[in-house]
């Protein structure tokens, strides 16, 4: 029974962690995009500014940031996704063990 409850502690410290980690990666993806949107409205008006023919390559330029940070959307919700499926098979693998654990005693 001690083991059954030190290994719950132990995966419950571990998920706690592994929440942690995502949190982090979601606060530093949201920073991120946050920067690609400021460079790029930055950049857009400089072109705009500096020379009204460069109009079409600044909004070019707009779009493959824009295409970019899709990229990286889409690739932090596909982090958040499978981090989310790993810590519920960790779940239901805990809850199997300590069923088991259950039955025996």
């Amino acid at each position: 029974m001690k083991n059954v409850t030190n290994a719950n502690r132990t995966v419950e410290q571990e998920l706690g962690r592994f929440e942690k980690i995502i949190s982090a990666f979601e606060k530093y993806i949201e920073n991120q995009i946050g920067e690609i949107k400021q460079q790029s409205q930055l950049q857009t008006e400089e072109q705009k500014l500096m020379r009204g023919d460069g109009f079409q390559e600044a909004m070019r330029k707009q779009e493959e940031m824009q295409t970019t940070l899709n990229l990286i959307t889409h690739n932090f919700n596909k982090v958040q996704e499978d981090s989310q499926d790993r810590a519920s098979l960790v779940r239901e693998e805990l809850k199997a063990v300590e069923g088991a654990l259950t039955q025996q005693l």
